[in-house]
């Protein structure tokens, strides 16, 4: 039987993805569950997820008339709706912080 490289490479990559993912998943202790047979399935062809990433071969995109580049425009409206001292209000808003436990300052 010959050795079919482009399939080795291919399971291997899927493999190390697939225990990457689980291994980041689980907490990095002695009594973490058994998940052999999570792999198994996950390197299955039963698996409905093909979990193999593109790297540095991406697909083209096929973006209308051959286009090289696209854009993306975000907007972001906000119609001031935080509480804010200096709008009147007796504290600012508490919630608008990525800091655990933020509290308002008061007016």
């Amino acid at each position: 039987m010959a050795f079919d490289e482009e399939k080795f490479r291919v399971t291997t990559r899927k493999s190390n993805c697939i225990q990457s993912l689980l291994c980041s998943a689980l907490p990095a202790s002695r009594n973490a569950p058994d998940i052999t047979h999570i792999r198994k399935l996950a390197v299955s062809a039963d698996y409905p997820r093909d979990l193999i990433g593109y790297g540095s071969h991406p697909p083209h995109p096929r973006w209308p008339g051959n286009a090289r580049i696209a854009l993306s425009f975000v907007l972001n409206y906000e119609e001031g709706g935080e509480r804010n001292i200096l709008h009147g209000d007796k504290e600012s808003e508490a919630f608008l912080s990525e800091m655990v436990a933020a509290q308002p300052l008061q007016g």
